[in-house]
């Protein structure tokens, strides 16, 4: 689907696409940052369960992402004695998801933010990145730390434009200590044809 479609437009693009591949039974779904925000859960003494550091994650997560009510969240991994990073989606928007593909009779195979399959593929192309910034639409993902300790993972929105976009990556950057430009910048841009902007997982942060 297009990365600048409403929410409801990219509803009914969906419904047409699964209206057109009816052998399709099977899907992987990737949401902008603008639905699935990511956002740190501390360490916390005297936590030893994944399923309660899963409990307290949901308890932070509308005033820590900025989304409106109660959230769907994953936690990455399972480790509880650093900070952890989490993905929020409003459970609103979730049940729309779910309603959309039950009716076009479509099982999800995976619901991921964009942002956490350009971080995968960022690490592996580059171990030692520290910060990973992805745009997306009207939205700008934030991911920085050392390894898998997280000192920030933050999604800006609305970003209006691309230069919009750096600025505020550069007041982020600078404002969580990200001084070196060891990093990866994606961007998902909608699909033209002829048109040459691929995603570089590999270029400095600007």
């Amino acid at each position: 689907l297009r990365p600048t479609a409403s929410w409801d437009e990219a509803l009914a693009e969906f419904g047409q696409w699964a209206g057109s591949h009816p052998a399709a039974r099977r899907v992987r779904l990737w949401l902008a940052g603008e639905l699935c925000r990511p956002f740190l859960v501390p360490p916390l003494a005297g936590v030893k369960r994944h399923e309660e550091l899963q409990r307290i994650a949901a308890s932070l997560a509308a005033s820590a992402t900025g989304l409106a009510g109660a959230c769907r969240v994953w936690v990455d991994g399972s480790a509880v004695a650093q900070a952890a990073v989490a993905a929020a989606l409003e459970l609103t928007v979730w049940e729309a998801l779910d309603a959309a593909l039950r009716s076009a009779r479509l099982r999800p195979v995976s619901v991921r933010p964009w942002w956490s399959e350009a971080l995968r593929i960022c690490r592996a192309r580059k171990p030692d990145a520290l910060a990973l910034a992805c745009h997306d639409g009207s939205a700008l993902t934030l991911l920085g730390g050392a390894g898998t300790d997280f000192s920030i993972a933050r999604t800006f929105h609305p970003v209006a434009d691309l230069e919009s976009a750096r600025a505020a990556l550069l007041r982020a950057a600078m404002s969580a200590q990200i001084e070196d430009t060891r990093g990866g910048r994606v961007t998902l841009a909608p699909f033209e044809p002829g048109c040459a902007e691929t995603a570089q997982a590999d270029a400095a942060l600007p």
